[in-house]
């Protein structure tokens, strides 16, 4: 083959490993309009985000050599181009630190809106830093505006909405499909409904941070659809969905969780029985999970109810346990508690008034 023929290969896979982004939409400050262009690694863009990587390979479908990605009505340009830049960063954490606590929260708004991190450990990793960044920002940095509410909520029901679709395509696909992936690039339905549920424990890790997870109990109570999804779907699937009353029931019952009465009884009365029927699954597939710190929460969390509601519970759990033992919670020591109050003081009652 020729010099110049080798050349000219090479500059083809040059061209073919190169991205030309063309985004316009509102600046950084204001209602004003403008355009920016980019030329950047298309690998770096597959590889960071998924809708990237759809719309080059829709784009090389039918064209070769430099690709060219239309992006219209980007709401800041300047956090869009921030966000391009960190793809193409050796060091996230550095970057984010470097930009500031509030412009980085910004920039990783946008990134939960136009990708999915496709790597657990870089996704792990970034909701480490984040949550960090807030708690430090709510510590140290008092000149800052406070986290939020209405935002991170908007975030947990668009998580809701797309665990809810997948559990519904889990509850119409069978066991097989649930393991398999029709390529390297795409993840089974069991990972995607497994991320979802981290989403929804991490967003209400950062609640738990700054007092605000007491809507959450009630957003998780009425949860009607995904309830009945629960009892239809497979364990393999529905224990998922334990995992996020757990850290409820973790949080309620070390206190680090406030809320009234009626909230608790909300919360229990609607998840303590699946958590009863998940639970060697939850044993087997910890994900971090502190199984100890379980048992004693939940007997914690019964303990805080009205002695009324605490019967038919306690009931619940003596049946579930007699039959099933350690794949069941082991809550005798607040069974034997509950006991104490409700018989024995009944009966100290009964023999003072009879002398």
């Amino acid at each position: 083959m020729h010099d110049s023929t080798l050349k000219s290969h090479k500059h083809q896979r040059r061209r073919d490993r190169r991205c030309t982004v063309a985004a316009s939409g509102v600046e950084s400050e204001g209602e004003e309009w403008g355009s920016l262009i980019l030329e950047l690694c298309s690998e770096v863009l597959t590889v960071n985000s998924p809708v990237f990587a759809d719309l080059i390979a829709d784009y090389r479908k039918n064209l070769s050599g430099l690709c060219r990605i239309e992006v219209p009505g980007v709401e800041n340009l300047s956090v869009f181009r921030e966000t391009i830049e960190l793809m193409f960063e050796e060091d996230i954490q550095k970057k984010l630190l470097k930009i500031g606590v509030f412009r980085a929260i910004d920039i990783l708004e946008l990134i939960w809106s136009i990708t999915t991190c496709t790597d657990a450990n870089a996704r792990n990793e970034l909701k480490s830093l984040v949550k960090g960044l807030l708690c430090k920002s709510s510590v140290y940095e008092k000149d800052y505006p406070d986290l939020n509410k209405d935002d991170v909520f908007a975030v947990c029901h668009s998580c809701l909405g797309s665990l809810s679709t997948l559990l519904e395509e889990a509850s119409c696909t069978d066991t097989a499909h649930k393991f398999t992936k029709k390529d390297k690039n795409e993840k089974s339905l069991l990972e995607r409904i497994s991320i979802q549920v981290d989403n929804l424990n991490w967003l209400l890790d950062i609640l738990l941070d700054h007092q605000m997870a007491e809507e959450f109990v009630d957003l998780w109570a009425n949860q009607e659809d995904l309830l009945k999804m629960h009892k239809n779907a497979s364990p393999m699937v529905r224990y998922e969905l334990s995992r996020v009353s757990a850290m409820l029931f973790i949080a309620m019952g070390t206190r680090k969780l406030h809320c009234p009465s009626e909230t608790r009884l909300g919360l229990l009365g609607v998840w303590f029985r699946p958590m009863l029927l998940d639970f060697g699954w939850l044993q087997r597939c910890k994900k971090g999970l502190d199984m100890k710190a379980l048992e004693e929460a939940m007997g914690q969390a019964l303990l805080t109810l009205p002695l009324k509601e605490q019967y038919a519970l306690f009931m619940d759990w003596f049946g579930c346990f007699s039959k099933n033992g350690t794949e069941c919670p082991n809550l005798s020591k607040a069974f034997q508690i509950w006991w104490r109050r409700s018989f024995l003081r009944g009966s100290e009652t009964f023999a003072i008034e009879s002398r």
